[in-house]
């Protein structure tokens, strides 16, 4: 009994660390990153891009950091310990590394474009490119997955199609009729990359692994 409650308190003190220390990590980037790159500027739909790409770029650091040093990464990502991890490494580099180049595309699509930092087909090119980077490590880790992840990846991508769906027909519907102005590219793209993200998560807290190991 009591080494059943140490343990819980063990997990629920390393829950309440990752949250802080992730609070303060991406709390303090994005105020450098809004201090060096003028955020504030940029308008509603591109700062919602540029967060959305940050997240992903904050996510792929603390993955990649963690994957090249088990003893930190047991701390910092939900895995029982340094064992459990370096069964996951290859996954979680090859993961790690696509959340990471599909952040930085997003934030360079976000300050693309006439009179801003990049020219237009900087952003578009870096798009794709991070697109096309995911697709090739996807082929060559597929088979390392395991049915649950495997089910976890194609339950995320039906929970976003579906929410995708009564968000942007609804809308289309809208605008298709005046009663609303049309959805910009902009809003499009952050609507798809935030909407997996988040049913990412989703799928992940409903086949049990956003609980503390």
């Amino acid at each position: 009994m009591t080494t059943d409650i140490t343990a819980q308190a063990g997990k629920t003190k390393k829950m309440v660390l990752q949250m802080i220390g992730g609070g303060i990590a991406g709390g303090t980037g994005m105020i450098a990153l809004n201090h060096f790159l003028s955020l504030n500027t940029l308008g509603t739909d591109r700062l919602i891009l540029a967060a959305i790409g940050f997240i992903y770029v904050m996510t792929g650091l603390i993955v990649l950091a963690g994957s090249l040093v088990p003893k930190m990464g047991a701390k910092m990502l939900n895995v029982s310990d340094e064992e459990d991890l370096l069964e996951q490494r290859e996954i979680l580099l090859g993961s790690s590394l696509m959340l990471l180049t599909f952040g930085v595309a997003q934030i360079i699509l976000v300050l693309s474009g006439d009179g801003k930092m990049f020219p237009a087909w900087a952003g578009a090119g870096a798009m794709l490119l991070s697109m096309l980077f995911g697709s090739a490590i996807w082929i060559r880790d597929r088979h390392r997955y395991d049915e649950m992840m495997m089910k976890m990846s194609l339950d995320a991508s039906f929970i976003c199609l579906c929410g995708l769906w009564l968000v942007l027909v609804p809308w289309g519907c809208l605008a298709m009729t005046g009663l609303s102005p049309a959805p910009s590219a902009t809003a499009i793209v952050a609507l798809f990359s935030g909407g997996y993200l988040l049913s990412s998560v989703v799928a992940a807290g409903r086949v049990g692994l956003l609980a503390p190991k």
